[in-house]
């Protein structure tokens, strides 16, 4: 089976938004470590985590994303 030939540029924007999704992530674990931490801010963490899961699957999803990404650049 030949595997599918992608963009670079997709494939850059798909690490991009994967790095994203790992600073969300970090970022909220700090937020809920903090002094203005809400009751749900770890809940918030796995919802972040199934978002990228979802996206990361959806490969129509993906490339309308890529493509927004693409025309804010221009």
């Amino acid at each position: 089976m030949k595997m599918k030939e992608y963009d670079p540029d997709f494939l850059d924007f798909v690490q991009r938004l994967g790095e994203w999704f790992h600073e969300a992530e970090q970022n909220q674990y700090d937020i809920s470590q903090s002094e203005e931490a809400y009751d749900d801010d770890i809940a918030m963490i796995a919802v972040i985590s199934e978002l990228n899961t979802f996206i990361t699957k959806n490969e129509a999803l993906l490339e309308n994303l890529f493509n927004t990404y693409r025309h804010k650049l221009e």
